[in-house]
C-alpha cells in the first residue's frame, strides 16, 4: 500500500522531530525542554503580540482612535512607535464612526512619516479604510484577501522596478524588509457599531469575537488535497458544519484591534464577559493629569491591563500634538514621539525597567540596579550618576516619585515613554 502523502507542515514537523533524535543520541541537546524558552513574536516590542485578538478600551474622547491611528501608522511603515520596534505590516480600518475624519488624520500622519524609505513610497501609509465590516464571515474573509493581494502585488512590482533600475546603475539595490503581507492588521472602530445596533451585552457579541478569532486561524481548504487525506473524518466533520466557510489556506489576519467603550461608571470595559473572556490583551486608554491641569487635554495614558504569553508592560504616558496637515486648512491630532526627546544613554536603565514585575511600586534598591545599567563608575562618581540620570528620568515622566506621609520618597512609579 502506497504511503499517504504528506503536507509541508508534517514534513517540517517530522524533519524537526528526526533532528531532536539525533541530538539526543549524540548528547548534543538541551538538559530538558522545561529549559527551553520560546520568545513570542511581537508586533510592538514588548507591548503587543504578532497574532491575538486586542481590545483598546476608554470613555469618550480620550484619545482611543488617535493613539492607534498613530500607533498603527508607524506599524504600517515599519517605523519604531514609541521608542519600541515594530514588526511592519498593512492595516486595514473600519472605521465605523468618525469616517470624515479619518483620511485629515491620515494625511497628517503620512506627512510625519515621509521619506522613511518604505517600500510603499514616500507618499503613502498602507492603510486601507473601510465604513462597513461585511455580514458573512466567508465575505468578510474574502475582502480581506482581496485587499492584501493588492497590498503583494504594490510591493512585488515596486521591486522588480528597482531591481531593473539597479541592474542599469540609475538605482542603488532595493531594500527588502520582512513585511508579512499575507497577514493584515484589522482595526475595528467600535464595537458597539459592529455589532450593527445590537446591545454590546446581547448574544451578537460572542459571535462577533468568535468570528474575530478565526481571522487569525488557519481553517482547512477543501481545495487543498494534503488537508482532506490528514484527517478525512474531521475534515468531512468540519466542512458540513461551516458550508461557507472555504477558501482557508492561511489565517486572514494577523491581529484584531478592537476599539472599546468603557462602563459609565468606571474604568472597566463595558459590554458582555465574553469581550474579556475570549481576546488576549486588554489596554484601557485615558487623558492623564488634573482637570486644573492646562497640559491635560493634550496628554494621555495607555494602560496594559493583561497581555498573555508575555510580561504585563508598563503603563505608557504619551502626549499630543494639534498639527496643520499640508494641503488643506485642516489640524489633525498626532502623538508626539517622546523617545526622541529622551537622551539615548538612558535607554538601558528603561530596557532595565520594563524588565521589572512590578511596575506600580518599584523600591529605591531596584531602581538603582536598573540605573546602574548606564554607570560604569564607583563610589561616590556612581552616586553622582545615579542622581543624574533619576533627575533626568523624572523630568522626562519616566519615573514618578511617590511621597509618604513624612514627605519622603516612599517607591517609583514606572511610566513608559520609550528611548531612541
Amino acid at each position: 500500500m502506497p504511503e499517504p502523502k504528506l503536507s509541508d507542515a508534517e514534513i517540517t514537523i517530522r524533519g524537526y522531530e528526526e533532528v531532536l533524535r539525533k541530538e539526543r543520541r549524540s548528547g548534543d541537546f538541551f538538559a530538558s525542554l522545561g529549559d527551553f524558552e520560546v520568545e513570542t513574536p511581537m508586533l510592538i516590542e514588548g507591548l503587543m503580540p504578532e497574532r491575538g485578538v486586542s481590545v483598546f478600551y476608554g470613555a469618550f474622547d480620550e484619545f482611543k482612535t488617535t493613539l492607534i491611528l498613530d500607533m498603527m501608522a508607524h506599524v504600517a511603515v515599519g517605523e519604531p512607535w514609541q521608542g519600541r520596534k515594530v514588526q511592519p505590516c498593512p492595516v486595514i480600518l473600519y472605521a465605523l464612526e468618525g469616517m470624515e475624519e479619518i483620511p485629515v488624520k491620515l494625511t497628517a500622519l503620512e506627512n510625519n512619516l515621509k521619506e522613511r524609505g518604505t517600500p510603499w513610497g514616500n507618499d503613502r501609509l498602507p492603510i486601507f479604510v473601510r465604513d462597513r465590516i461585511p455580514e458573512s464571515p466567508l465575505e468578510w474573509r474574502s475582502e480581506i484577501k482581496k485587499i492584501n493581494l493588492r497590498c503583494g502585488d504594490y510591493m512585488w512590482a515596486r521591486w522588480q522596478v528597482r531591481d531593473l533600475a539597479s541592474d542599469s546603475g540609475n538605482l542603488e539595490r532595493p531594500w527588502y524588509p520582512t513585511y508579512k503581507a499575507d497577514a493584515p492588521i484589522i482595526v475595528i472602530d467600535t464595537l458597539s457599531l459592529a455589532l450593527g445596533g445590537e446591545d454590546e451585552k446581547g448574544p451578537r457579541v460572542v459571535g462577533f469575537i468568535n468570528e474575530c478569532l478565526d481571522l487569525i486561524k488557519w481553517l482547512p481548504d477543501i481545495n487543498n488535497p494534503h488537508d482532506r487525506n490528514t484527517d478525512p473524518d474531521k475534515f468531512d466533520k468540519w466542512n458540513e458544519d461551516n458550508p461557507d466557510l472555504e477558501y482557508f489556506t492561511s489565517p486572514a489576519a494577523s491581529h484584531i484591534i478592537i476599539i472599546h467603550h468603557q462602563t459609565k461608571t468606571g474604568n472597566d470595559f463595558a459590554g458582555h464577559r465574553a469581550v474579556g473572556a475570549n481576546t488576549q490583551n486588554i489596554y484601557r486608554v485615558h487623558r492623564s493629569g488634573k482637570i486644573s491641569d492646562a497640559s491635560r487635554p493634550f496628554a494621555g495614558q495607555l494602560t496594559p491591563v493583561r497581555t498573555k504569553d508575555i510580561m504585563r508592560p508598563a503603563p505608557i504616558s504619551f502626549e499630543v500634538d494639534v498639527v496643520s496637515v499640508e494641503g488643506t486648512k485642516r489640524t489633525a491630532a498626532i502623538l508626539k514621539d517622546k523617545a526622541k526627546a529622551i537622551p539615548k544613554k538612558l535607554e538601558p536603565i528603561i530596557k532595565a525597567l520594563r524588565k521589572l514585575d512590578d511596575h506600580e511600586e518599584i523600591r529605591r534598591e531596584d531602581l538603582n540596579a536598573c540605573l546602574d545599567e548606564v554607570s560604569k563608575s564607583t563610589g561616590s562618581a556612581q552616586r553622582a550618576a545615579r542622581k543624574r540620570n533619576r533627575e533626568s528620568l523624572e523630568a522626562a515622566g519616566v519615573l514618578v516619585p511617590v511621597e509618604d506621609d513624612s514627605g519622603k520618597v516612599a517607591f517609583y512609579r514606572f511610566h513608559d515613554t520609550g528611548a531612541t
